[in-house]
């Protein structure tokens, strides 16, 4: 595996800052035009020799075996990104559940993406990382499973999804290199970036917030001292104010009442995020029906 030296990292990070800039424009205005801006064709054609990543929005007739013919031909991280592109040109940051605590401690990849009627997810356990010694999928490899109206189009154990040598370096200078960026940008954000975001700042919330409804947020005060505590007045005061600057009701009462009360403000995801589909969950379902069909399930 090739480690890149410090200079080397900080001309790696400039180029693909302005790689990433360059190519989501070309993708935003084919995009917009109903084009791929990869092979340049309509999001609505299909190559069945040689499928190109837009196959996977299924506006033609992509079926499960081209599946293989697509990840032979583009890395993961490839995929991944063009299809967090087009979930956020529907709906920023909201298509994209990434939420680190509802991801399972032995999973290194654990996300889904959705875009229209289509769902995508991601999933590599840490020993799929490491590749399974003596079976058939002994490299380093990811699951992939892919919904359409709720139904299951391409199953978590249809393929196990060789990462590419692109994918492997990237995976690995990030582990050992900190200031080492992939080719990562806004456009990519999902709920985690979010959520980062607004721990930094709680601010952040009226930016990310504000059109598509992605939090729930409930805040809690007590005051410092019991014989100087905050007015009902004051909190009705704040949420007029609130209501008229479209400020967050935190940042309203930081400003105000520092010095009054403690503040915590718990943020939560609304319920039209998608959920993080769960392999576990699947594997479970998928053996309960074998044993149902063989005439043996259970009571």
């Amino acid at each position: 595996m090739i480690k890149l030296t410090e200079k080397q990292i900080i001309e790696n990070n400039k180029e693909q800052i302005e790689n990433y800039k360059k190519q989501y424009q070309e993708f935003e205005k084919s995009y917009n035009e109903g084009f791929c801006y990869i092979c340049g064709k309509s999001l609505k054609t299909l190559n069945s020799e040689d499928p190109c990543i837009h196959s996977l929005l299924r506006r033609n007739k992509f079926k499960k075996k081209h599946m293989k013919k697509v990840y032979e031909k583009y890395g993961y991280f490839n995929i991944s990104t063009f299809l967090k592109w087009c979930a956020n040109k529907e709906a920023y940051i909201k298509n994209i559940n990434n939420i680190k605590a509802e991801k399972s401690n032995n999973k290194k990849i654990s996300y889904t993406i959705k875009w229209k009627n289509i769902e995508w997810t991601f999933d590599c356990s840490k020993s799929d990382f490491s590749g399974h010694p003596g079976t058939h999928s002994d490299f380093p490899h990811y699951h992939f499973q892919m919904k359409v109206d709720g139904r299951i189009f391409i199953k978590f154990n249809d393929f196990h999804v060789p990462f590419s040598e692109e994918d492997l370096f990237i995976f690995d200078n990030e582990e050992k290199n900190s200031q080492f960026k992939k080719l990562q940008g806004i456009n990519d954000f999902g709920m985690q970036e979010a959520i980062d975001l607004i721990e930094k700042e709680p601010e952040n919330l009226i930016n990310i917030d504000s059109e598509n409804a992605i939090f729930n947020s409930l805040t809690l005060i007590n005051a410092k001292e019991k014989d100087n505590p905050i007015k009902g007045e004051d909190i009705i005061d704040i949420i007029e104010e609130s209501k008229l600057t479209g400020r967050l009701k935190y940042s309203l009462l930081k400003e105000k009442y520092k010095d009054k009360v403690e503040m915590k403000t718990i943020i939560s995801p609304t319920e039209d995020i998608p959920n993080i589909t769960s392999r576990t969950e699947h594997n479970r379902k998928s053996k309960k029906k074998k044993r149902k069909n063989n005439g043996h399930e259970d009571s």
